[in-house]
């Protein structure tokens, strides 16, 4: 995260004159909390020999937190408040959730609204980034700012990273390989789909051939049936007269109309 940081850089030339001011200094400053740098200047290792106490002091505030703090050198308010921020640092980098009651100890605070002002200034600060969460007293931590690293702490890690870099990789094959089954899965569909659109296409087109064949048809029926009525109509005869059974030979030669009812019936 981009944290409102000052690099110890500006102490370095005076800490070749004076190391015990410049380590003063620099654990005081608020915003500067990589030290790293200033324990390679030759006059500042001298310090473990000349002023063991001001070395350790300056380690502390470059690796340890408040629960480190042996009390052998004293500190002001303003160096305690740097350590307890430095502290807060620390705990974020190892849990993401934060309890009040469980900070107070650790921080030397007595009260919910000292561990309160103390997140939100750092907050302010960006030392940390996070939620605070009255209702459950705690902090959630979403990111923070980075410390300096002992050397023998390098190796564990670098492993922890490792393991992170194959979890990572582990996790994205699984979504490689649900993505393939998603994936053969979207092709089977759109393959169905298609053969659906051809089966639909292909009764379509065969629907449209039969309705073109009827109409085709219908005025050849239409001609017969005609045909049909006009020879049934001329079977009749040409005189006028009823089907054939039904006419008689009258007087003269001539054909006369048999009634149609028996005499005597009558019809309905």
């Amino acid at each position: 995260m981009q944290a409102n940081l000052m690099p110890v850089d500006e102490f370095l030339k005076e800490a070749q004159t004076s190391p015990v001011t410049a380590v003063e200094k620099a654990i005081s400053h608020p915003q500067v909390i990589n030290f790293a740098p200033l324990l390679q200047v030759p006059q500042i290792q001298q310090l473990q020999n000349t002023n063991p106490l001001v070395y350790k002091t300056l380690l502390l505030f470059a690796y340890g937190t408040m629960e480190d703090d042996s009390k052998e050198v004293p500190l002001d308010e303003s160096a305690l408040n740097k350590l307890r921020a430095l502290s807060l640092i620390s705990y974020a980098s190892k849990e993401r959730w934060l309890k009040y009651d469980q900070l107070m100890p650790k921080l030397r605070l007595t009260t919910v609204r000292q561990v309160e002002d103390l997140i939100i200034e750092n907050i302010y600060k960006g030392f940390i980034s996070g939620k605070m969460d009255s209702m459950r007293n705690l902090v959630e931590i979403y990111d923070f700012a980075s410390r300096d690293v002992r050397s023998e702490e390098i190796n564990s890690i670098a492993k922890t990273v490792d393991e992170w870099l194959q979890n990572a990789n582990n996790t994205a094959k699984c979504f490689n390989n649900v993505a393939d089954e998603h994936d053969t899965e979207f092709r089977d569909c759109r393959r169905k789909e298609r053969e659906m659109e051809t089966m639909i296409l292909s009764a379509k087109k065969n629907l449209e051939n039969v309705v073109r064949n009827e109409q085709m048809d219908l005025p050849m029926m239409h001609g017969l049936s005609g045909s049909m009525f006009y020879n049934t109509a001329h079977m009749g005869g040409h005189h006028g007269g009823g089907p054939p059974q039904q006419r008689r030979k009258g007087r003269g030669g001539g054909w006369v109309q048999k009634p149609s009812n028996p005499r005597g019936q009558v019809p309905f």
